[in-house]
């Protein structure tokens, strides 16, 4: 662990870079948005890169680096949270567990998922269109996409729950 996290200076200043909100302690320093969610970063200048603040206010809490195979997770859910009680050092698949405990998990599929390019009435029509004869590049150019996308279609390996 670098020498810098047993330095009060250090720790002044990453806990000034906080706000409260809620049962949350919330970092307010540098962020970077990944995936849609913002994720706190703070400078550790002795080993010379940025850390995620909240795996920086894990190995504070712990007094030892994250071991070996392990990261920190959250109990709250909030990627900015730094609150030595919300984060715990834990697997992936623990993280993934609590995700679909807690119903985070994106279950969104189809048109539901809002990145599909195709409605489930398109794809009918497509499908159709398949059987009938259509051409796949007639139909890719028809509906915006791309020529494997029909032909995933038509072989059955893209939205698969709909019929023609």
């Amino acid at each position: 662990m670098p020498a810098k996290y047993n330095d009060e200076r250090f720790w002044a200043a990453f806990w000034a870079k906080t706000r409260v909100e809620g049962d949350c302690l919330l970092w307010t320093g540098k962020t970077i948005t990944h995936r849609g969610e913002a994720r706190g970063f703070v400078w550790c200048g002795d080993i010379g890169k940025w850390r995620a603040a909240h795996q920086v206010s894990l190995e504070g809490k712990l007094g030892r680096p994250i071991a070996q195979g392990k990261q920190a997770n959250h109990t709250c859910d909030r990627t900015l949270c730094v609150a030595e009680d919300h984060v715990y050092e834990g697997t992936q698949q623990q993280n993934v567990d609590d995700m679909f405990a807690r119903g985070r998990a994106n279950k969104a599929r189809g048109d539901r998922s809002g990145r599909s390019k195709l409605t489930e009435v398109q794809i009918r029509e497509i499908r159709g269109k398949l059987a009938e004869g259509n051409l796949q590049w007639m139909l890719a150019k028809e509906y915006g996409v791309s020529i494997q996308t029909i032909s995933a279609i038509k072989n059955n390996t893209r939205r698969q729950g709909i019929g023609v």
